[in-house]
This record gives structure tokens, C-alpha cells and sequence, in this order.
């Protein structure tokens, strides 16, 4: 009897542990305000407001902040201050965060080094990888001062462009490639709300044969 009594102890003390440490974990989150379209952390007097859906998380880390009231849990990325950067659960869809003491590069700013390009479909599909810096920079010049233009309303082939930086490794500047066939090519930079024609940069990663 005495050992029965035993063991059923021992299991309650580890079943109170790990509600102890769950109970901690959810309550170790850093409780966010919100106020005047910005998140507030009180404790390290940050506040943070949301990049443009042109900025995703090369990955993501730990929970680190909540707000309640919106059900929103923010994450770290790993390699930078949490206390500069966070991120929603991004699969795909979701928004990051930097802090407002921070200034958003541009692309040109964000000086890439490569451009991992996919397919854009349910599920992303990894087609090229483009490091020649010439053609790099020109898809750069193109978006920054190429002429503005209306893309169709449907297009046959959409790709996702990458950009990635040595200065910011943790980070992706992500542009779409569109490709509406009879030769209307075209990059849109989501964020910026800025859509660009891209004739005569990019067709030699796209033949049909690469899609097959």
C-alpha cells in the first residue's frame, strides 16, 4: 500500500511540475499594449508597428510577446534583437514587425546578394537561384525607376522572387514575377504597391521546359 501511495505521489508532483512550467512559459510572454497603430512593450519601452508584406522571416523562433486582446503571439527570428524584430507564425501569410526606432530599407538599401526564385502556387516549388549581380542590380534599377505600369487582370505564370542580404540575413524582400503571356512580363513589389514592366530581364530563368 505504502508503495502504491508512493508512486501516485511522485506522478503528482511531476504532473504539477510541467503545469507549473506550462503555466510559466504562457505567462513568461512579454504582454504588448496597443495605442495610436503601434504595439507597446512597456517593460523594454518598444513599440512596434508592421513592415509591408514585402519583408518574411528567412525563419522563426521562440514565442516572445502576445497581445490579448487580439489573440496575436509574436515570435523571434532568429539572428536578430527581439527588441528590433518579430514575426507572426509566418507560413506563407503573416506580417513582421520592427521596431518604429528603425528605419525599412528599401530594396536597393537592402543590397541583395542572391534571388531565390519559386513558383507561386500552394505550394512553393524552388526553380532557380540567381547570384550574377549584373542582373541582380538590374531587376533592382527596374523596380526603383522602372516606368510604372497596369498589369492585366490574369496571367498565365507567377513566380516569387527572394531577394537575399548579407546585410540582412535574416530577412527576405520578396517581389512577384508575373508572366501574362504574349511577352507581358511584369515584377510587382507588393509592399510598394508598384508594378513595373520586366521585359527583357529575366526570360532566361523561365523557359517552359523549367516548369515541366
Amino acid at each position: 500500500m505504502k508503495f502504491w501511495f508512493r508512486i501516485r505521489h511522485a506522478i503528482l508532483i511531476v504532473v504539477s511540475g510541467i503545469l507549473c512550467m506550462t503555466l510559466f512559459s504562457c505567462s513568461s510572454l512579454i504582454s504588448l499594449s496597443y495605442e495610436d497603430g503601434v504595439l507597446i512593450d512597456n517593460k523594454n519601452n518598444v513599440s512596434y508597428t508592421y513592415a509591408s508584406i514585402s519583408f518574411e522571416p528567412v525563419s522563426i523562433g521562440e514565442k516572445y510577446a502576445e497581445y490579448k486582446k487580439a489573440n496575436l503571439v509574436l515570435y523571434t527570428i532568429p539572428g536578430l534583437s527581439p527588441t528590433e524584430w518579430l514575426t507572426e507564425d509566418y507560413d506563407g501569410i503573416g506580417l513582421v514587425f520592427y521596431s518604429t526606432d528603425i528605419t525599412l530599407p528599401t530594396l536597393a538599401e537592402f543590397e541583395p546578394v542572391k534571388v531565390l526564385v519559386s513558383v507561386t502556387a500552394d505550394v512553393s516549388i524552388p526553380l532557380a537561384e540567381i547570384t550574377d549581380a549584373e542582373v541582380i542590380s538590374a531587376i533592382v534599377d527596374r523596380l526603383q525607376n522602372g516606368e510604372k505600369a497596369i498589369m492585366p487582370a490574369t496571367h498565365e505564370y507567377s513566380y516569387t522572387l527572394k531577394f537575399v542580404s548579407e546585410k540582412y540575413p535574416s530577412i527576405y524582400y520578396t517581389v512577384r514575377y508575373l508572366d501574362c503571356g504574349d511577352n507581358r512580363l511584369y515584377l510587382f513589389d507588393q509592399g510598394e504597391k508598384k508594378s513595373v514592366y520586366a521585359d527583357g530581364l529575366l526570360e532566361d530563368y523561365f523557359q517552359d521546359d523549367a516548369l515541366e
